[in-house]
């Protein structure tokens, strides 16, 4: 139970890191802005998840860009509750 109240915790600050960012016209974060975005994870946390595919920035330019609609899309599919 504790864990499912600490994910809802975990969507609702990054819903409200999204409609900041929202408001700034920005389309995607760079690694310490995702970081913090998803809940204040390290880099290497997020690297880890770049690796294992869960997550995929974009490598377009020198830094990767993780766009919000990935970020979001990310988070959808792994907070599903199991049936």
């Amino acid at each position: 139970m504790r864990g499912i109240v600490h994910t809802l915790g975990s969507v609702k600050h990054i819903t409200q890191t999204i409609e900041r960012a929202s408001s700034a016209n920005r389309l995607a974060y760079n690694t310490t802005q995702t970081c913090e975005a998803l809940g204040g994870i390290s880099s290497v946390s997020l690297w880890r998840l770049v690796k294992r595919g869960l997550l995929r920035p974009s490598r377009a330019l020198r830094h990767p860009l993780y766009p919000i609609a990935e970020i979001e899309r990310f988070l959808r599919e792994t907070s599903e509750v199991a049936k």
